[in-house]
């Protein structure tokens, strides 16, 4: 997964880094505050592409919902995965 999808966004050079992150995604998909908030993101970036909403109006309202997981430490793998994913979307 790491290797094909997420190098040119996210740098991990030691085995270790990679494996906690994938690890740590595995453990976040568990919680249902973050898995609501990552659906609210991908349901926003479904409404771009459909032309319901604009770039700016998407990055506005992702970057408030990432706000309110920052004090979430298990956000942190979860916050990198969604940069990449808003990044690759919405260009």
């Amino acid at each position: 997964f790491y290797e094909n999808y997420l190098p040119e966004h996210i740098k991990m050079d030691s085995a270790d880094d990679k494996r906690e992150f994938i690890v740590s995604l595995i453990d976040v998909s568990k919680n249902p505050e973050i898995v609501a908030n990552v659906s609210l993101i991908l349901h926003l970036l479904d409404q771009y592409r459909a032309g319901l909403l604009s770039k700016k109006t998407v990055l506005k309202v992702s970057d408030s919902i990432m706000e309110n997981q920052l004090d979430n430490e298990e956000f942190h793998s979860m916050k990198l995965l969604l940069g990449y994913v808003i990044k690759t979307q919405l260009d």
